[in-house]
């Protein structure tokens, strides 16, 4: 009886995933995915991302590598449009002071600074709403609003509203981009505005291109008194889709590109990650 269970299961195993394999192949092409999950559907990623902070010793500044884990689910949902949840896991002290698994969040560079995701082993979870306005075969316009939660200690609540925009040049390329502004809600509010520019090709069932951005920040630096900058950042993704349901996914990215500040330099504005993303329809 024991056996007939064990093959019975094996049997039941191997038909739902060669089902579940069936019902993935109608995952579109990287270039031909929608703005906004489909109602029903759902995708989850993990990267593995590391960075570098400043370190001081015997009055040198040096830089120490860090690394963290990215996580994420989403879902799309009936009228609302696509649901997700994101947090990560930092490794050692290393990973809470570089806050590396920023560089794990895989193409998708919308974040806030430090302060509401927190220095905690767990990044604070951060929770997002996506809809779609538009969507013809050149353009999609949405809606996206994504709240950081201050569970850490010492960290502070963000919000961040944003109009992602993709352009499609039909069997060429595309291009995700659009406005984002970050707010952190800290004794003085702080804030950015974020415009991305992510240029994608893809030849078979790999994909490939540029990640360009640009940041404003707006940070107070008193009661009366406040610092503003502009930083542009670089940086090239690639990624293959295995399956027709997986994403293996990497990227290498600079913080920024421009304005480096005095004891430091291009070198330590560097990270990277990799990953993989599992749609299922």
């Amino acid at each position: 009886m024991k056996r007939r269970h064990i093959l019975g299961a094996l049997f039941g195993s191997v038909l739902s995933l060669t089902m579940f394999t069936k019902s993935a192949h109608a995952v579109e092409p990287w270039l031909d995915r929608p703005l906004t999950l489909p109602s029903l559907h759902a995708s989850a990623d993990v990267g593995l991302g590391f960075g570098q902070y400043p370190t001081v010793s015997n009055n040198e500044v040096s830089h120490t590598w860090g690394s963290g884990a990215n996580i994420e689910a989403a879902v799309g949902v009936p009228i609302l449009g696509e649901v997700g949840v994101r947090t990560a896991l930092r490794f050692g002290d290393d990973g809470k002071f570089s806050q590396g698994d920023r560089f794990g969040r895989l193409f998708d560079k919308q974040t806030f600074d430090a302060r509401a995701t927190g220095r905690d082993t767990f990044a604070n979870p951060e929770i997002f709403l996506r809809g779609t306005l538009v969507d013809v075969n050149i353009v999609a316009v949405g809606l996206e609003t994504r709240f950081s939660l201050p569970a850490a200690d010492d960290s502070k609540f963000g919000w961040a509203p944003g109009v992602p925009v993709r352009i499609r040049i039909p069997s060429l390329a595309r291009i995700d981009t659009g406005i984002y502004v970050p707010f952190v809600f800290d004794d003085d509010t702080r804030y950015s505005v974020d415009i991305p520019a992510h240029v994608w090709f893809q030849s078979d069932q790999l994909f490939f291109g540029p990640l360009v951005g640009f940041r404003f920040n707006h940070f107070p630096t008193g009661p009366d008194t406040s610092e503003n900058e502009a930083t542009i950042r670089l940086g090239g993704g690639v990624g293959y889709t295995v399956l027709s349901f997986i994403d293996l996914k990497a990227q290498v990215y600079f913080d920024r590109v421009n304005k480096i500040r005095e004891g430091d330099n291009l070198g330590n504005q560097l990270g990277f990650g990799l990953g993989a993303g599992i749609n299922i329809p």
